[in-house]
């Protein structure tokens, strides 16, 4: 007779280096200040989250995708991971855009709008999401431009509706 092991697994974060800041990140204009410098340099997209507290205060950041020139493959698994186990409240995404054009791409909405579902779900709110630029046009906030869905339930069961009949049909 075989006996079953079952593993135990411990989830834990694991605290990689620290940028510092000395103002609260309380406006888009406060985020852009402190990430703009990282997220500029880089030749591709990358996207980050900003996870927060009950109170709006900034617990940690995370690298969520570093992408091509002009896309970055996100998955919400690894978008939410760094959330869940620092107890984030709520979230701020940014990305950047290496031709330095902050106007935000079909995708971008898309995946903004995903974003802010899955959140919804899990119960971590996206305050916003922040496309970094150049010196020129430095960042387009999502939420002062009204693309933010307002994540009401009925749109949330309207996309978990057509998600659940998609599976449904691809299982036939």
């Amino acid at each position: 007779m075989e006996s079953n092991e079952l593993d135990l697994v411990a989830v834990r974060l694991v605290r990689e280096r620290t940028y510092y800041n000395d103002k609260p990140l309380d406006s888009p204009e406060a985020v852009v200040d402190f990430i703009h410098k990282e997220l500029s340099a880089y030749d591709r997209e990358v996207m980050c989250v900003l996870n927060l507290s009950t109170k709006c205060d900034v617990i940690n950041m995370n690298f969520v995708s570093m992408g091509s020139i002009n896309a970055a493959v996100i998955s919400m698994r690894e978008l939410f991971k760094a959330s869940i186990l620092s107890n984030a409240a709520a979230i701020i995404c940014c990305h950047n855009h290496p031709s330095g054009n902050t106007c935000p791409s079909k995708e971008d909405i898309k995946l903004t709008e995903r974003i802010a579902l899955s959140g919804k779900l899990l119960g971590i709110d996206l305050l916003d999401h922040i496309i970094i630029g150049k010196e020129d046009k430095p960042y387009l906030s999502m939420k002062e431009e009204g693309i933010i869905p307002p994540g009401g339930i009925e749109l949330l069961k309207r996309e978990l509706d057509k998600e659940h009949r998609k599976r449904w049909e691809r299982s036939f």
